[in-house]
């Protein structure tokens, strides 16, 4: 699918439209990373198009914010979640190897 409208950006508008909804559904949801078809669908737009690996990734950076361990100051932060935590940083990472290098991990 993916593939087919990667040329057509008026597919990826409607698509950036729900990227807030997504990177929440993505964060929030209980399921097993390697077997979540959201991650691995926003890792495939994300090596189509810069610009939404670009707004998932400040998307994943206030997350990260918002579920950290310590606040800015030091102290313990209230909102600390570790499995969202984790799920940020991990995402994070797969969508800077999608940009870089084109994939998040060769599938044979």
């Amino acid at each position: 699918f993916v593939a087919k409208f990667s040329g057509s950006r008026q597919v990826f508008d409607g698509i950036e439209f729900y990227l807030p909804q997504i990177a929440h559904m993505i964060i929030h949801l209980e399921a097993d990373w390697d077997e979540a078809i959201l991650e691995r669908f926003a890792l495939v737009i994300a090596q189509q198009s810069q610009h939404f690996a670009l707004q998932l990734t400040w998307i994943l950076q206030g997350a990260i914010e918002d579920y950290q361990p310590e606040t800015v100051e030091g102290r313990p932060n209230p909102g600390y979640n570790q499995l969202f935590y984790h799920r940020c940083i991990t995402l994070l990472s797969n969508i800077e190897r999608c940009v870089v290098y084109g994939s998040p991990r060769s599938i044979e």
